[in-house]
């Protein structure tokens, strides 16, 4: 029940969502939650609290328990802040076998009231390993050890029946096909190739990356260099230094899979118009967004 001594209780103040001009933060306006939208207060609050990188570290703890990781991103945590549940999406209801927050924020009451020592014990726990990946992340370098492993989780994950990797659904992750064929040019695994193989056999996807390709040069792209968006028939806004660097990358794999020099070429082209636009010749480095970008009040 929300209380009116709250900020932004639905019967009492707003909340400091209301001064936003975003639809959908306005109609969390009078939410009894202590919201705060992107800016310097809520960063500045986190390095006060010691978290600069709260999202980082709530999303580790959600793969470390679930082995995996996504938004919006759901997390239960004691009041001192140490996480003892984590999840992604949870619809309100549950349906279709997947709980949901009004039934998953009961039984957590429930365990609150009945059993608060064991989610306490679990966030000590959580915590704990959570340090001690990161101090392990610190001293860990890169070598073979550490390739074989992630080449053993991914073959593990690996659906040797439809292809892909988890149970479904499944999302396109080609920064894992990218690791199976390298790793297999780099460590002689022929099992590494097969799965690379599987997923992209018959040249249905690099079919389809040539089409995506020759969408974007058509359609998003103009003298002068890439656009950002695609929408009703017409491309707008200056592409942003990602669009650039994702682009590239995809056309550089797309060579690798074909042996076509245009794609090489057209990387090429597009690197060197990269550079004069986001370039920052007084202090070095790439602006995130380009020279030519419209309604800018300070780049970055």
């Amino acid at each position: 029940m929300a209380d009116p001594n709250i900020e932004g209780s639905e019967t009492g103040r707003p909340n400091r969502l209301i001064n936003e001009k975003s639809p959908y933060l306005l109609q969390h306006a009078y939410n009894p939650v202590v919201w705060h939208p992107w800016g310097d207060e809520a960063f500045g609050r986190a390095r006060e609290e010691g978290k600069p990188r709260l999202d980082h570290l709530y999303m580790a703890v959600c793969q470390l328990l679930t082995g995996g990781g996504g938004w919006p991103l759901t997390i239960l945590m004691t009041p001192d802040k140490k996480p003892f549940f984590a999840g992604t999406y949870f619809p309100k209801e549950s349906r279709y076998g997947r709980i949901g927050l009004m039934a998953l924020i009961a039984r957590v009451q429930e365990l609150w009231d009945s059993r608060p020592h064991e989610l306490l014990d679990s966030a000590e726990k959580i915590t704990s390993a959570l340090q001690g990946l990161e101090e392990e992340g610190r001293s860990m370098r890169l070598d073979n050890t550490i390739l074989d492993r992630a080449y053993k989780d991914l073959a593990h994950a690996f659906d040797e029946e439809h292809g892909g990797f988890g149970p479904a659904p499944k999302f396109p992750s080609p920064h894992n096909l990218s690791f199976l064929l390298r790793y297999w040019k780099h460590r002689g695994e022929s099992g590494a190739l097969a799965k690379g193989e599987q997923v992209l056999s018959g040249g249905y996807y690099a079919e389809r990356a040539a089409r995506a390709v020759d969408f974007i040069l058509s359609r998003m792209y103009q003298k002068g260099g890439l656009l950002h968006r695609y929408r009703d028939g017409e491309a707008k806004i200056s592409a942003h230094l990602d669009d650039y660097a994702f682009f590239v990358w995809g056309l550089i794999e797309l060579y690798e899979a074909t042996f076509d020099p245009g794609y090489l070429e057209t990387a090429l082209t597009l690197t060197r118009e990269q550079i004069p636009l986001f370039w920052d010749e007084k202090r070095g480095g790439f602006f995130f967004s380009p020279k030519d970008a419209d309604d800018l009040i300070a780049r970055r």
